[in-house]
């Protein structure tokens, strides 16, 4: 019986090690969502600026799509699975140079209210 744990154990961790999406809780995340439409007003690219830098781009699936129509160019707190990929892309002096993106797939969304500044003044 206590090899049949063992091996179980094993079984379990090298799942883990596999599929480490697997593994990750959904994160939540807040910032600003920009984006961008075709001609015909369609949603075809969405991302969340989080911080100065850090850009992850939307999954366009239902719940993306609907994060994006919704909340377009306002601040907002996404829960989601984060995930990373590999990209080739060309630099200006046409060099191939890889790069990591980070995706983000939407589990729920929700509009983050902005402070505004008292403009009040004692006179």
């Amino acid at each position: 019986m206590k090899h049949y744990l063992i091996i179980a154990g094993i079984i379990l961790s090298s799942l883990c090690l596999l599929n480490p999406v697997m593994a990750q809780a959904p994160q939540t995340l807040t910032g600003t969502l920009s984006v961008e439409k075709n001609d015909s007003d369609a949603v075809v690219k969405a991302t969340l600026t989080v911080g100065e830098e850090t850009v992850y781009q939307i999954v366009l699936d239902d719940n993306g799509k609907k994060l994006a129509a919704a909340l377009a160019d306002k601040t907002v707190e996404v829960t989601g699975a984060v995930s990373k990929k590999e990209v080739e892309t060309k630099d200006d002096d046409d060099n191939t140079v890889k790069t990591t993106e980070l995706w983000l797939t939407v589990k729920s969304f929700k509009a983050v209210e902005e402070k505004q500044e008292s403009t009040d003044s004692d006179e």
